[in-house]
């Protein structure tokens, strides 16, 4: 079974036995579908029915951690210098937060060309 989302804002509904939790702003995030080998901490981020990054747990040498990465943008120019497009997190909420500010940072900037 998935992390608890017991964040203010957040909550989760059941659908064809997956877990989908709902982060405010029209994001989703729903278990990354691996065939058989489904895993319960491997997440992928949809923003209106799109899917715009992935978390997972990753296993490191001081411990569990959460990697996340956002995708499905278009740069036309460099990358703003406080944005980020992939990372760790302490835990599956640190990522969801950092995830969504970094991609909301990305959509504010200049170099990216506006989705379709």
């Amino acid at each position: 079974m998935p992390p608890s989302f017991a964040s203010k804002g957040m909550g989760i509904a059941r659908k064809k036995k997956a877990v989908i939790a709902v982060m405010p702003d029209r994001y989703t995030l729903r278990p990354t579908d691996l065939g058989s080998r489904r895993k319960d901490d491997d997440f992928i981020f949809h923003f209106n029915g799109r899917d715009v990054g992935r978390t997972y747990a990753d296993g490191t040498p001081n411990g569990v951690r959460w990697s996340w990465s956002i995708y499905g943008i278009n740069l036309c120019g460099p990358l703003p210098a406080d944005v980020a497009v992939q990372g760790l997190a302490d835990d599956l909420e640190a990522a969801k937060t950092i995830f969504k500010t970094n991609r909301e940072k990305l959509l504010a900037a200049d170099s990216v060309k506006p989705e379709n």
